[in-house]
């Protein structure tokens, strides 16, 4: 409820920077690299309050994770370029404690409790690599099978195993 009442008064900044989206769009004849749109709907603006230089969000109230998937969404819509596992992976290592990173430690593939951005990068390359290699191509069509849907794969699986730890036998699976 908050994020909405402070999204109000930001509303005016997201509208403003469309021409600048466009600019982007315009500056490349292909969709976007996935790195490029994460940090440029990350960026910050300098601008002069009072004297005093100061730097915002262009975005504001847009963190990593909301970056993470506006991008993941571009990329579906066309905007965006398709990016590779190892791209994924380190968008995941930039999300510590959050949903993939969580279901990769749900997984026992990070077995360290503050892996390196590496070491994220490589568990994510294995699962992703595992999946490729058991799922028949039919299957892969059927699941819309990509770097971000095992992203999302990973996030939704960390859920289920917290909501089973919760019940604890109790209910049927």
């Amino acid at each position: 409820m908050v994020q909405r009442q402070q999204f109000a008064k930001y509303v005016d900044a997201y509208f403003d920077t469309d021409p600048e989206w466009r600019a982007l769009l315009d500056q490349h004849l292909e969709p976007l690299p996935f790195n490029t749109v994460y940090k440029w709907i990350l960026r910050t603006k300098c601008s002069v309050e009072k004297g005093t230089r100061v730097a915002k969000k262009a975005l504001p109230l847009v963190g990593d994770l909301l970056a993470y998937l506006l991008t993941a969404d571009l990329t579906y819509a066309g905007q965006v370029a398709q990016p590779n596992v190892q791209t994924i992976g380190d968008a995941i290592s930039k999300l510590r404690k959050k949903g993939a990173w969580s279901g990769l430690h749900q997984a026992k593939q990070l077995l360290a409790a503050s892996p390196s951005s590496q070491e994220v990068k490589t568990a994510f390359c294995r699962v992703y690599e595992f999946l490729d290699s058991h799922l028949t191509p039919n299957e892969q069509d059927l699941i819309q099978f990509d770097p971000i849907m095992v992203e999302h794969t990973l996030c939704k699986y960390q859920q289920l195993m917290r909501e089973l730890k919760g019940t604890c036998g109790q209910g049927e699976f």
